[in-house]
């Protein structure tokens, strides 16, 4: 049987932006509307889920599983940071809730809020 997270408490909006924006990186408000990669060592709003022309949509809160570089986050809670266009990696940033890190895949599963 498969653990699955996905779909728990997940609320997304749509924002603009211009163009540098790939699904599954974090990112962050840049101007009214609009958001871009959030900068390495930032923290972070939501992860791009999906985009179409110039716009995003953003998941701020539900299970959401990106890459991530650097040391393996841990396990419960764990801070995590913006790696740019690397996805995420561990920090002093925001704590989450870290319920999957898969060291082969380089890919972290967390809890938003």
């Amino acid at each position: 049987m498969d653990i699955l997270h996905n779909g728990f408490h997940t609320d997304c909006i749509t924002l603009e932006t211009g163009g540098n924006v790939s699904v599954g990186l974090p990112v962050n408000i840049s101007d009214d509307d609009k958001c871009a990669v959030a900068t390495a060592n930032s923290e972070f709003i939501g992860v791009a889920v999906s985009k179409r022309n110039n716009q995003v949509c953003v998941q701020l809160t539900g299970y959401a599983e990106v890459s991530y570089t650097g040391s393996a986050p841990t396990l419960g809670y764990c801070g995590l940071l913006s790696a740019g266009t690397n996805g995420v990696k561990a920090g002093d940033g925001r704590k989450y809730k870290v319920l999957k890190v898969d060291t082969a895949k380089k890919t972290v599963g967390f809890i938003l809020s």
